[in-house]
């Protein structure tokens, strides 16, 4: 690739002739100008009315499809009373107490010593559930929250 540019321009601030490429560096280091961007164009009224419309199409879509989710989106489930969370939870720590105790026979029976086992981390899962379940029941019966449940 030559060095000389056959497109050869002045320099206004100088004189000096440079590849139309290098003219703006030039003039940024030597005499300190720094090229202006050329301002964005205006854009055409037709297109403004063409890009307005676009945007109310997809607002009506947009539209459109919230409505539609809102339609298949299921219904939440009623509310269930303090006494029936309560009644909920309480089965909830029962099933949990019995997995628990299945899980210690088990690793009493393999003889699992091993603290970091598949049984440890079963028992480890349990037992946070465990306390999640208590101190929401706790939760309920003084009717305040507990703010130990935070700690873990």
């Amino acid at each position: 690739m030559p060095h000389d540019s056959p497109r050869r321009v002045p320099c206004p601030d100088c004189g000096q002739e440079f590849s139309a490429r290098g003219l703006p560096a030039h003039r940024r280091q030597r005499h300190g100008v720094a090229p202006q961007a050329p301002l964005p164009t205006a854009v055409p009224e037709s297109m403004v009315h063409e890009i307005l419309g676009a945007l109310e199409l997809l607002r009506g879509a947009v539209e459109r499809i919230d409505e539609r989710i809102r339609v298949l989106e299921p219904q939440s489930p009623p509310c269930e009373s303090v006494a029936q969370e309560a009644q909920r939870l309480e089965r909830e720590l029962d099933v949990l107490l019995e997995e628990i105790g299945c899980v210690q026979r088990l690793a009493s029976t393999s003889g699992a010593s091993d603290p970091s086992g598949p049984h440890a981390v079963e028992l480890a899962r349990l037992r946070r559930e465990q306390a999640r379940v208590v101190f929401r029941l706790d939760e309920l019966a003084k009717g305040v929250p507990n703010e130990e449940r935070f700690l873990s």
